[in-house]
């Protein structure tokens, strides 16, 4: 089968759990003898103050000499990473984000779809156009939901950051976000292209009951996030115990809710070791550093790489998820639990699903800085507990499990539009 994935950005200069999830798939459904493309979106630079909030991309400040022009709106650019074929766009001006459907990417995609047997949105942002297209040419479509963004710009945070339940068909995103009465227009595109893709699948729990509390009523498959265990090797324990962090700098991930914990627990054998990426500039990034900079305990690691992942694992004791937001389902909670390490999240989103408290992991209330100082003090005087919990984690699904999912609903949808025809 050709099967072209459709997501809002990709590797190699963007790897988050949405890029990672489309990635592993499209490697094996790739070993499996389809052919597979992806088809994403490469924006230039962020608008970190740009007086007018619609905006969030800007086209211009930064020229890739490998995208070629199509008109004065888009570039595109081709190009394969790890064996998967990827077709880039950008716009050469300021590019709406919030906006469902895109007027100026649409005249592209008719000559890229036709050449696809399924397409497959593993995040629609900014290609939501491709349905239409899909539609015109008896395409069959899947959405995998790896967030909330259809229901929510914000994932589900208000304005002052409070954790919020849903939109209220827009109502909320006026009141408490502050949006104008776009916002009600977009809710209702995005409503649309939910009812209208041919088949819904959902990585977790939480993510499916998300939609489905809010209205959004129709058949939501769960097919859980897995693990690519061909990074899965045998590791050690550090000799010390090391709590780790790994993920985005902001303020919703919540590690500035970890360090401060941390630094409660009054003990020199300990370590908190940060992956991610410290972007300069970054008033958070700068908060985290300054909190941390007293404590000798605390290593910031920078950017890490799948290949290293079992050199990583080596020194980590334990995981820490400290969301601030319902987050959808992390997969290097997965990840660490392959490795058999435990893990402590907050009991929000897709965390609880997988996180039982006191069984293979901790979980605390976001934001509950004594709570998680609480469990890593517990785990600092206890120096078996570590131990006794890795020996109840199971270990998660298998790629090859969650490709063949797919696989077969690719072919049962191919077969049905064959019946039709």
């Amino acid at each position: 089968m050709k099967i072209l994935f459709v997501t809002h950005q990709f590797f190699p200069l963007h790897h988050t759990g949405t890029e990672r999830v489309t990635l592993d798939i499209a490697k094996q459904l790739q070993r499996m003898g389809n052919f597979v493309t992806v088809l994403t979106y490469e924006p230039s630079s962020i608008l970190k103050n740009e007086k007018n909030s619609k905006f969030l991309y800007s086209g211009t400040g930064i020229e890739d000499p490998e995208f070629e022009k199509l008109n004065d709106d888009i570039k595109r650019k081709f190009y394969t990473f790890e064996s998967v074929p990827v077709i880039s766009f950008r716009h050469i001006k300021h590019v709406l984000g919030f906006e469902i459907f895109d007027t100026k990417i649409e005249p592209f995609l008719h000559e890229i779809i036709k050449n696809f047997d399924i397409v497959h949105f593993t995040h629609p942002m900014r290609f939501c156009s491709a349905l239409k297209i899909c539609k015109e040419l008896r395409v069959p479509t899947i959405l995998t939901l790896t967030d909330v963004w259809l229901l929510c710009p914000r994932a589900l945070i208000t304005s002052d950051m409070q954790i919020c339940d849903g939109p209220d068909e827009g109502k909320k995103c006026m009141s408490l976000c502050h949006y104008d009465e776009n916002i009600l227009s977009r809710y209702y595109d995005a409503k649309y292209f939910f009812d209208n893709v041919d088949m819904v699948f959902s990585g977790s729990k939480f993510a499916r009951n998300s939609y489905l509390e809010n209205g959004w009523n129709r058949q939501i498959n769960l097919n859980t996030f897995s693990v690519d265990y061909s990074y899965v090797k045998k590791v050690d324990d550090p000799k010390e115990l090391v709590f780790v962090f790994m993920g985005t700098f902001a303020w919703h991930k919540g590690l500035h809710v970890l360090i401060d914990a941390f630094q409660k627990v009054k003990n020199d054998k300990i370590r908190l070791k940060i992956f991610g990426r410290a972007e300069t500039n970054n008033p958070y990034t700068d908060t985290i550093t300054s909190a941390a900079k007293n404590d000798n305990r605390i290593e910031f690691s920078g950017l890490f790489d799948y290949d290293d992942i079992s050199t990583i694992m080596n020194d980590v004791s334990v995981l820490v998820i400290p969301s601030n937001y319902k987050e959808n389902f992390p997969l290097v909670m997965q990840l660490a639990l392959a490795f058999k390490k435990p893990v402590i999240a907050t009991n929000t989103g897709g965390h609880p699903e997988v996180i039982q408290n006191g069984v293979n992991g901790f979980l605390f209330e976001p934001g509950n800085v004594d709570e998680l100082s609480k469990i890593i003090q517990k785990l600092s005087d206890d120096k078996q507990l570590v131990s006794k919990i890795k020996k109840s984690i199971k270990l998660p699904p298998r790629m090859e499990q969650e490709a063949f999912t797919y696989e077969q609903t690719y072919r049962e949808l191919l077969k049905n539009q064959n019946i039709k025809k």
